[in-house]
């Protein structure tokens, strides 16, 4: 697991949901649906690298945004 590129990944994942457009403003867009399945997908992978002892993104451990 590359941490930085999780959380690079995160952050664009991140970006890109803040700035969508909802259909209807009910009903989010496939392309949503999908960013929030990856984007818990790409959580889950960091919490368990970090709590399985591994180092910290460069740009957390910098305090980098």
């Amino acid at each position: 697991m590359d941490p930085n590129a999780c959380l690079k990944e995160i952050r664009e994942i991140g970006e890109r949901m803040y700035d969508s457009v909802w259909i209807d403003h009910r009903t989010p867009t496939q392309s949503y649906l999908d960013d929030s399945r990856r984007l818990a997908e790409l959580i889950d992978s960091l919490d368990q690298w970090i709590v399985g002892g591994g180092f910290l993104p460069a740009a957390w451990a910098k305090g980098v945004r």
